[in-house]
Parts: C-alpha cells; sequence; structure tokens
C-alpha cells in the first residue's frame, strides 16, 4: 500500500522531472559567455518559478520533494563556500608566512645593531 501512496504522491507533482532539471541547469558552471549563461539562469529561473507559484495553493503537494530539491541547491552552495573557505585560509598562510619573514628580518636587525 505505501507504493501506491508514493506513486500518488508523484503524480500530484507533474512537473517533477522539469523542477530537477532547472535546478541541475542553476547549479552548472558551463563554459557559455557570462551574458549568455545569465540570460539561460533568467529563463530557467522564471519558469522554475513559473511551476512553484501553481502549488502556492497547496504547497503540501511538494512536501515529500522538498528534501531533495533543497539537497540538490545545496550542493553547489557548499561547494562554493568550500572553495572561499580554502581560497581565504591560502591567503591568510600566505600573509602569516610573511609576516613571520618579516619578524625575523626586525629580529636579526636587532641582533646586529
Amino acid at each position: 500500500m505505501t507504493s501506491n501512496v508514493a506513486s500518488s504522491e508523484n503524480a500530484f507533482f507533474v512537473e517533477r522531472e522539469e523542477v530537477f532539471g532547472l535546478i541541475s541547469s542553476l547549479s552548472l558552471q558551463n563554459s557559455a559567455t557570462p551574458d549568455t549563461q545569465q540570460i539561460c539562469q533568467d529563463v530557467a529561473l522564471r519558469r522554475l518559478r513559473a511551476i512553484l507559484d501553481k502549488y502556492l495553493e497547496c504547497p503540501t503537494l511538494l512536501d515529500p520533494h522538498l528534501e531533495s530539491m533543497v539537497h540538490q541547491l545545496i550542493l553547489p552552495a557548499r561547494a562554493i563556500v568550500h572553495d572561499l573557505f580554502l581560497n581565504q585560509f591560502a591567503v591568510e598562510s600566505e600573509d602569516t608566512n610573511e609576516d613571520e619573514g618579516c619578524d625575523e628580518t626586525d629580529e636579526e636587525k636587532k641582533g646586529q645593531s
């Protein structure tokens, strides 16, 4: 009986595959020019919003799919944050190494005086 429930829940969200495709296309970095990529993202966002707006009156129809949708959106965001953190850590490490090199030079100068 649970398989019937699951399949009926999927039937209520008829645009499920399209929504997941749109989310995937939004999270992909492609080789298109920035202007072309922006236009494609705008079109995808408009279509995604049009689909989701249909469910405003009965949002519970989306409930079984929300976790998967959010997960698909979070993965690229997590990768971006991770890359930013690594870049920031690398910059701070370089600054620390440069500062340590300056301190040694200052100490050497004091020793020579």
